[in-house]
């Protein structure tokens, strides 16, 4: 595995586990200075923020990268955003919120309270009431999104992900002063 693509997946990892979750618990760090009704949308903007300059870092010795850093911010991005929805229990309860329902959260965000809506999402003018379905939709919808990012660049003929973090060469190198043997 490369050794970038191993130090992104650790900090993607810790920043979902441990930032953005203090976040989410400390709703106020974003609501102070985000204009009303734009929480979701700034939440969102700090997920995968950070994923910009590392992917630049992560393909700088590369050309025509565009296109991959595009997609390693959507899917580390999207990554993070599982991150936080998927381990707020754990998260929250090591920063001290114990009086949660822990319990009901998880089921909410499986889809397994059906369509009680508890929350909006807050995108400005797009206010979007969430339901336990649809946010384990979207839980699922990311999981396949992000599968689908990570094949494509493990595919994709850039070194960025291969095991070596370069291309081997098809032929191997020689001496001009020797004859080529036929």
């Amino acid at each position: 595995m490369n050794e970038r693509f191993l130090t992104i997946s650790i900090f993607a990892v810790l920043y979902g586990f441990i930032i953005i979750n203090y976040i989410d618990l400390n709703q106020y760090l974003i609501r102070n200075w985000a204009p009303n009704g734009w929480y979701s949308f700034f939440f969102v903007m700090l997920c995968g923020l950070p994923f910009l300059p590392l992917s630049i870092w992560a393909t700088r010795h590369q050309i025509k990268t565009r296109y991959n850093r595009i997609l390693i911010v959507l899917g580390f991005g999207l990554f993070v955003t599982l991150c936080n929805d998927l381990g707020l229990g754990i998260s929250w309860y090591s920063f001290g919120a114990t009086h949660l329902n822990y319990r009901w959260m998880y089921t909410f965000n499986l889809g397994l309270a059906g369509t009680v809506t508890t929350w909006t999402a807050q995108f400005g003018i797009l206010q979007v009431p969430v339901s336990s379905f649809l946010m384990a939709g979207s839980i699922y919808a990311r999981i396949t999104v992000i599968a689908i990012i990570g094949m494509f660049l493990k595919r994709s003929s850039n070194p960025v992900w291969s095991d070596k973090g370069i291309i081997p060469p098809l032929h191997t190198f020689r001496n001009h002063k020797q004859p080529i043997r036929t």
